[in-house]
């Protein structure tokens, strides 16, 4: 038996996923850095989100190493995921490494990542250290304030290299996770009723309930490119779904929030339509309302957008 063999076999059997839809050449050089990661034991699926493009087709053409898989509809982000889960759990993944489409991975971000799973069985998700292609801090360290539902990144109050090697999260975003596959038979798959955005949150959440602990590398370090699919976060498309589901997310856990949500939320809408204005984002001023309207509704899964 060859060394790279019982590399193979050795080391614990990763499965990653990424979800493309409508972006041949951001999903390209994430799955390019991902087949070049030096770790043995790694298959990839790559779940094309109903593309109208032929992206899914050109990358199948070029990715023979990739398994190819096609959604009938547009499932968003949780949906699209989850169907890709689903497949790495019955190829018995010991760790599945959820992966936005624009995501670039050094060479030994998961040959890093592994021993630190490895060496902790409490640990359900860990994240990297995310940087933006300028190179400024995208993610460390997910915070979330239940009084008012309000999710944010937290920023290091000290130089990053003098950070423990672990930073705990009350969430971490989906950008470039890798969890235990236990934690998917303990909890459940991603919440599909978000369509995308905050699905993250309620996901983190119920895995810190179920006992497992998240965190972040603070020693390894990725880029995103980030807004790939959205064209940038005051668009149609996020603001939709950002006005909405924070509304879901409230009533979800409702017991968490307090009475101070709703006057947060309708400075939030206030900040909102100013910034949009400002931006000359005028499309986005039909999103938002429609975004809350729909929140108050209760609407849930696949909204108006994408058109």
């Amino acid at each position: 038996m060859t060394t790279d063999m019982n590399s193979r076999i050795t080391a614990p059997h990763v499965v990653a996923v990424v979800l493309n839809w409508n972006n041949y050449e951001d999903t390209r050089r994430c799955l390019e850095s991902l087949l070049g990661q030096n770790y043995s034991n790694l298959d990839v699926i790559l779940v094309d989100n109903s593309s109208t493009d032929n992206s899914g087709e050109r990358l199948e053409r070029e990715f023979e190493n990739v398994t190819i898989k096609y959604s009938d509809s547009n499932q968003g982000f949780a949906g699209g995921m989850n169907f890709g889960i689903q497949t790495a759990i019955s190829d018995s993944a010991d760790y599945i490494w959820l992966l936005n489409n624009d995501v670039h991975l050094p060479r030994n971000t998961l040959k890093n990542l592994i021993p630190l799973l490895e060496s902790d069985s409490n640990i359900g998700i860990l994240s990297p250290t995310i940087q933006t292609d300028s190179a400024d801090l995208w993610f460390l360290q997910g915070v979330v304030d239940w009084g008012l539902c309000r999710v944010d990144h937290s920023r290091p109050d000290r130089a990053i290299n003098s950070l423990p090697d672990l930073l705990p999260n009350q969430y971490i975003p989906m950008c470039a996770s890798l969890i235990r596959s236990e934690v998917f038979e303990d909890v459940g798959l991603l919440p599909e009723e978000y369509f995308m955005y905050f699905e993250d949150v309620e996901f983190c959440t119920e895995v810190k309930e179920a006992g497992y602990e998240l965190y972040t590398s603070t020693n390894t370090k990725i880029t995103h490119i980030g807004s790939a699919s959205s064209d940038g976060d005051l668009s149609p498309l996020p603001t939709y779904y950002n006005f909405r589901n924070r509304i879901l997310l409230a009533r979800k856990y409702s017991d968490k929030v307090s009475s101070a949500f709703w006057l947060y939320y309708l400075v939030s809408i206030l900040y909102g339509i100013t910034r949009r204005l400002y931006n000359r984002e005028f499309k986005s001023a039909a999103p938002l309302f429609l975004g809350v309207t729909d929140g108050v509704k209760n609407s849930e899964g696949r909204g108006p957008y994408p058109k």
